[in-house]
Parts: structure tokens; sequence; C-alpha cells
């Protein structure tokens, strides 16, 4: 259910990694229903190498994940984040399933679609896509990062 794609030059990925893919999934608060249908939402979903870690987990690419600082980022940018770190067991499927419970929710709760954005890096932009192709919404939004590649597509090839 993409409906916009997006490219990025060189600099702004320099950016996103230096400012934002630094990493969200996890409690939703109850709120009034007019809180809810002015609050914008963010999902973000981390990338494989945090699972069943701590927010700081080292890797190759950066030299820390810096999870909490991603999550402040959004925050501060006037987002009601939703994120945890994934269990090492976590399946793509299972838990796209379980992000797309927590929206649709959301959204029986009275969160307009469009105020709901899902970012994922790596394995959370693999995981976001499944949730994008399970909620059958084009007007939740979506950031895929790191994911859009002809494998993941080749060896999903029920993502839509």
């Amino acid at each position: 259910m993409i409906r916009n794609r997006v490219v990025l030059n060189d600099e702004t990925l320099r950016f996103l990694k230096r400012k934002i893919i630094i990493p969200l999934i996890g409690t939703i608060f109850i709120m009034s229903a007019s809180m809810v249908n002015a609050q914008k939402y963010v999902f973000y979903l981390h990338g494989a190498i945090l699972e069943g870690e701590n927010p700081q987990a080292k890797g190759d690419i950066f030299e820390k994940y810096r999870y909490n600082d991603i999550l402040n980022s959004f925050r501060t940018a006037g987002f009601e984040v939703v994120s945890e770190i994934r269990p090492s067991d976590a399946t793509i499927t299972g838990y796209a399933r379980k992000v797309a419970d927590q929206m649709q929710k959301l959204i029986q709760n009275g969160a307009p679609a469009g105020n709901i954005t899902v970012v994922g890096g790596s394995k959370g932009a693999l995981i976001a896509m499944y949730v994008s192709t399970y909620m059958k919404n084009r007007d939740i939004n979506y950031v895929f990062l790191a994911a859009c590649n002809a494998a993941n597509f080749q060896s999903n090839p029920d993502l839509r």
C-alpha cells in the first residue's frame, strides 16, 4: 500500500544517520477522543541489531544505535512515539501483525489514519512494509529506510 516513493540524496541520508536513524513500538496510552484526533503518532521499528539488546547496541555501520535519541527526536518534533525493543524471537510477520493491531485500535479510538506514520529501519523497514500490507489504508504514512531492495521483494512476494 505504498502511496509515494521518495528518493533520498547522499546529503539527506547523512543527516538521517546523524539525527534520526538512532531508533520506536510500545504502549499506546489511553487519551480522550479530542486528544487522539489532534495528536500525530509515529511508530518506530528499529533494525535487527537491537532485538533482545539494550538501546545502545553497537554495530558495523554506527558506533552505537542511539535508540533513545531517535525516539526523543520524534518527541521533540511533536509526535506521540510508539516503540519498543523487539524480543530476539520476534518474527517479521508476527511483529507486523502486532503493530497493525495497535494501529487499528488507535484508529478505532478516533485517531485519523493520516496522523499515523510508521518509520522502519533495516529489518524494521521490512516489518513496516508488512504493516502496510496488513493495514490496507492509503492514508497512513510510511518511511522505509534501508530495506527497499529487489532481494527483499523477491523473498517476500506477499508484500503489497
